[in-house]
């Protein structure tokens, strides 16, 4: 059988665990793999990866005009200001007693981590196929690229963090 710990899910992800977990041989196997949603999914591989991402990660998809101008500026304005959103949701979670100001925390830890690595709508907002884009990976600059994944690092442990105080664990789990 099927053992997924997530919560209610759209009917698409419920098709896609159904493809790639244990219900393999089954009746449910049979009917699934040829559901037009199932056949959708397997043609889409950007589309399965935000459709199984936690709602932090799909944050990352921002239209925040200040957060995709730093996507494209020099690296080191890229890592100062990471490094100022890293801070503004550091004392967020510090100071946090609740629930929605945790939610705030993650939110800024995942506005810095959106200037690096994001999930790409398109234009219209309304892709079918969502790429993740890894702007580390365009680094040249090897000692860039490494001070690019350290600050990530750290922003999916704070955002692990507070996903864990919030009782997230599953999407903890992803951050980690």
């Amino acid at each position: 059988a099927c053992t997924n710990e997530r919560p209610l899910m759209p009917v698409t992800n419920i098709i896609y665990y159904m493809l790639t977990c244990s219900c393999k041989g089954t009746v449910l196997d049979e009917v699934t793999q040829q559901s037009p949603v199932s056949k959708q999914l397997k043609a889409r591989p950007g589309r399965q990866a935000w459709e199984q991402a936690p709602d932090f990660m799909k944050l990352t998809a921002t239209r925040d005009e200040a957060i995709t101008a730093l996507r494209c500026s020099p690296f080191a304005q890229r890592m100062e200001a990471a490094h100022e959103l890293r801070e503004q949701g550091s004392k967020l979670a510090r100071d946090a007693d609740q629930g929605d100001i945790l939610q705030a925390a993650i939110q800024q830890y995942t506005r810095a981590l959106s200037i690096f690595l994001w999930f790409d709508r398109g234009q219209d907002n309304a892709a079918e196929d969502i790429a993740l884009v890894d702007n580390i990976a365009l680094l040249t600059d090897e000692q860039q690229a490494e001070q690019a994944k350290q600050i990530c690092a750290v922003l999916l442990n704070n955002i692990a963090t507070c996903l864990l105080r919030i009782e997230r664990t599953h999407d903890a789990i992803f951050a980690a």
